[in-house]
């Protein structure tokens, strides 16, 4: 009699089912967490953004704005520099730059900008005015909350706030305002 090295076909189908078992429960948790990483991500630049305008308008004692702008026509394009009235759809992709212009000039220059590709499919929308501009002395005018949506909805969203003073506030849990109120997406 010879002595057979290897598995037995029960016990592969045994750790077989075991494996389809284990990857029913990740897979969902697993997406869920990749569409709150991608969020935390535009959050996480826009505030940042909305930080470095306020850091830069008192530094230059000058008014330093952040303000949505067209998205690249193509990958490998700079985004636009003329500021628009909204951030883009989800659909369009979403740009913001931060910029300054010149004393007697009309002409924004610019200190940085953020392109979210189209395929991320996530929005913007803004209950103010989208462009955020903070004077040398750190206070903002044109504040508001900015949400951010994702295909997942209002339970899922997050929210920044920018008030008067120029506190920029992160929502604490997804799907309510700084404040606690709850938050909607188009």
């Amino acid at each position: 009699m010879r002595n057979a090295r290897g598995f037995t076909l029960l016990e592969l189908m045994v750790v077989l089912i075991i494996v389809a078992i284990v990857l029913t429960f990740a897979i969902p948790s697993f997406r869920t967490l990749l569409m709150n990483s991608r969020q935390d991500d535009v959050v996480s630049n826009l505030s940042g953004a909305l930080s470095y305008a306020r850091n830069t308008a008192l530094s230059r004692n000058m008014p330093v704005s952040v303000c949505p702008v067209s998205p690249p026509a193509s990958s490998g394009q700079a985004p636009g520099t003329t500021c628009q009235t909204s951030f883009g759809s989800a659909a369009n992709g979403t740009a913001w730059m931060v910029y300054y212009t010149a004393p007697g000039s009309t002409v924004p220059i610019q200190l940085s900008t953020y392109t979210l590709p189209a395929d991320e499919r996530i929005s913007i929308t803004s209950s103010g005015t989208a462009s955020i501009t903070f004077n040398g002395h750190g206070l903002a005018s044109g504040g508001g909350t900015l949400t951010v949506c994702d295909a997942r909805g209002a339970s899922s969203a997050q929210a920044i706030e920018v008030n008067t003073a120029g506190y920029v506030q992160i929502s604490a849990t997804r799907g309510s305002a700084p404040d606690g109120s709850a938050l909607s997406c188009p």
